[in-house]
């Protein structure tokens, strides 16, 4: 059985090889431009967390007013992420649907030491997480 595994094992190796002389990396060009970023303000959300991610956003246009949430000071009352997940639908309580059961509001969820509050975008159908503490 063994000397099948080492004919198995060369077999595979040798293949690996041969794919990997054979390969051709093709790399796409970057044009460069200076195309206006959409926003002309960003925030932690736009994850600035470096000199060249500033130098981006600065070059087109953008003014970056806060660097990345994990440096930020302070993230209390920041919006962690943002989501089509609901849980007003999961709980059957959704108010677009007509069958909303009634909660007691504000909803938050904890996660260990962190608690976080639940916002709800009815209209867009999203649930934004917000750290409490």
């Amino acid at each position: 059985m063994s000397f099948l595994n080492s004919i198995r094992r060369s077999a595979l190796a040798e293949l690996s090889r041969t794919r990997l002389k054979g390969y051709v990396r093709v790399e796409a060009p970057v044009t460069p431009n200076e195309v206006p970023y959409s926003a002309s303000r960003v925030d932690y959300r736009a994850n600035v967390l470096n000199a060249h991610a500033r130098a981006f956003y600065c070059k087109h246009g953008a003014e970056v007013v806060e660097p990345a949430f994990e440096t930020l000071p302070d993230s209390t009352g920041r919006e962690v992420m943002i989501m089509r997940y609901c849980l007003r639908y999961e709980l059957d309580a959704c108010l677009k649907t007509g069958n909303a059961h009634h909660l007691k509001e504000p909803l938050s969820i904890t996660n260990g030491d962190h608690r976080y509050r639940l916002h709800f975008d009815c209209d867009a159908c999203r649930m934004s997480i917000i750290l409490l503490e």
